[in-house]
């Protein structure tokens, strides 16, 4: 019941409307005031020892409940409508009061006025006009029934024309000063209203314009974020050349970097069949690992289309495009996006990245990405020719040593003196190596080393016994032993070198010689004569025809 009465004394709201909800809160304030004194002032009357009489008293009764029954229609949004039913009420009280007490006379010809600007309130000029019109029409039906005898007035002198002009003149200067008013006021309030409606359009397009503003610097920002997290996976994956070693930490580093649910690495087979695993961040992506996970070229999911058309692709859990993603080792993937791997125009794997959030890359992001995937796969390239380069230089080592090796087996057994040795100021050559360990004087043995092969050894006494080899000493000798196989090396590269130099003087010497002649015989002869000299041969045997027997070659041999 509180609650009822409480809505009933509060003004109606529409929303959406403000000049409605003004009216109806002036049109409400008016009708409470009616109310109000309709319920007092009988009561005052009755305390006063002037109690009303039946007809006044209906007629306060009735005042208050067509008050009451229009604050019920007004809060039906029947605003106008409840103001001019007010006004017709209002003037009709007045126009009785006038009419049963005293005509003209009669104090409640000044409701007229109250009428009519209650009328230019609520009702606009339409309405003051009408009831300014039904005001004037009451003055002159007053007058008119007072002449006709039909009332009495309080005064015992009846109406005449000086009576009636006075009110009708009020009513209608009241009348048009109040139109001219609400003229003004109306377009007063119209360019109110234009003003607040393109104020509040100018507030709009601005707050329009700072969303967008803000928007923008929210893509800007990721954008920023995401040239910064490209950046530093760049950076830390340029200095790795070991190609396994570097995919795994770029699939890392784009998960942590990026905050990514899962990043993995697809390389093309050699036949071009399958896009197969090679690296992954996440748990589910070593299990895709550890079981050889791998997806058919042009068949299977994102990686298999990036793999065969080389364009990068995004997939959703949502929109038109939504797709279904189904892989149990990943089940809180809602985002993913596939980005080729090309060195030089060739698409040689697939940068797959995931996320657990829906629709989480843009094209701005692709962008990016696309970038830092063109990086990954230079920098694989680069892994893989290093890697390349390191196996062909470890070949050509092996090769290096090996011939090496055979060289100096061949020299030191072929050297009829294999070694120095100084004893008491001479440098005697010797055909033994000295017995490590033969004497009681501090001894040392320093191998000397042409890579990984040994080919000989330092050994050195001191004079006294107690003094012994400390750890300066042990430095220096490897030292000397360092730099002494360094230029036993140089000497014997020399040596090749001009042994090769020897045996192509003599080749193109034997050359010139037989090609100074066309005859054969001249030529046989010449080539078996300059082939003996220059090898210092004993014998030397040319035959043309058929090769010599397996018997006779042997006993040639």
């Amino acid at each position: 019941m509180w609650n009822r009465l409480k809505t009933f004394f509060q003004p109606p709201v529409f929303e959406g409307d403000e000049e409605k909800t003004q009216s109806a809160r002036l049109l409400h304030s008016f009708l409470l005031i009616i109310i109000g004194i309709s319920v007092l002032y009988p009561v005052i009357s009755y305390l006063a020892g002037n109690p009303l009489g039946s007809n006044v008293m209906i007629l306060v009764i009735t005042i208050a409940m067509s008050a009451t029954g229009l604050s019920l229609l007004l809060r039906s949004g029947s605003v106008i409508e409840s103001g001019v039913i007010l006004c017709l009420v209002i003037w009709a009280v007045f126009t009785f009061g006038a009419y049963s007490f005293g005509g003209l006379h009669d104090t409640s010809i000044t409701g007229f006025m109250l009428v009519i600007v209650l009328a230019s309130l609520v009702g606009g000029r339409r309405v003051l006009l009408a009831f300014g019109g039904l005001s004037l029409f009451s003055l002159v039906g007053l007058y008119i029934v007072e002449q006709l005898e039909v009332i009495t007035p309080k005064l015992a002198v009846p109406s005449d024309a000086a009576d009636i002009a006075l009110p009708i003149v009020v009513v209608i200067g009241t009348t048009f000063l109040l139109r001219i008013f609400v003229n003004y006021l109306t377009s007063a309030y119209e360019q109110v209203r234009s003003s607040a409606n393109q104020i509040e359009a100018a507030n709009l397009e601005l707050e329009s314009s700072r969303d967008s503003l803000a928007e923008q610097t929210k893509i800007l920002e990721r954008r920023t974020k995401y040239l910064e997290a490209s950046a530093a996976v760049s950076r830390d994956v340029a200095a790795e050349l070991d190609p396994k070693i570097l995919l795994q930490r770029v699939t890392s580093l784009v998960t942590n970097q990026f905050n990514f649910y899962h990043t993995g690495i697809f390389l093309i087979d050699p036949g071009g069949e399958f896009a197969i695993l090679q690296a992954a961040s996440s748990e589910g992506g070593q299990r895709m690992l550890a079981r050889g996970h791998r997806l058919r070229v042009g068949q299977e999911g994102l990686v298999g289309y990036v793999s065969d058309t080389g364009n990068s692709r995004i997939a959703l859990d949502t929109g038109d495009d939504a797709v279904y993603f189904n892989n149990p080792d990943l089940p809180e993937t809602r985002s993913e996006t596939a980005l080729p791997l090309r060195v030089r125009g060739e698409v040689i794997g697939v940068l797959d990245v995931q996320s657990v959030e829906s629709n989480a890359f843009s094209q701005d992001d692709i962008s990016v990405l696309e970038t830092l995937a063109d990086q990954i796969a230079n920098a694989l390239h680069t892994a893989r020719l290093f890697q390349q380069v390191d196996e062909s230089l470890e070949i050509q080592r092996r090769v290096y040593e090996e011939t090496s090796r055979e060289t100096w087996q061949r020299l030191t057994k072929n050297q009829k003196e294999i070694g120095y040795q100084y004893i008491r100021g001479q440098v005697i050559p010797t055909q033994t190596a000295p017995v490590v360990g033969s004497t009681n004087l501090p001894e040392i043995a320093v191998p000397i080393r042409i890579g990984t092969q040994v080919i000989g050894h330092i050994t050195a006494h001191k004079e006294i016994s107690s003094d012994l080899w400390n750890r300066d000493d042990i430095a220096t000798m490897e030292n000397l032993s360092s730099q002494l196989s360094v230029a036993l090396e140089s000497a014997r590269l020399y040596q090749d070198s001009q042994l090769r130099a020897t045996r192509e003087q003599i080749t193109g010497e034997v050359t010139s010689k037989i090609r100074e002649t066309l005859d054969i015989d001249t030529i046989i002869k010449t080539a078996s004569d300059e082939i003996r000299k220059a090898l210092n041969l004993p014998e030397v045997v040319i035959r043309l025809g058929e090769p010599p027997s397996e018997q006779n070659r042997g006993a040639t041999e």
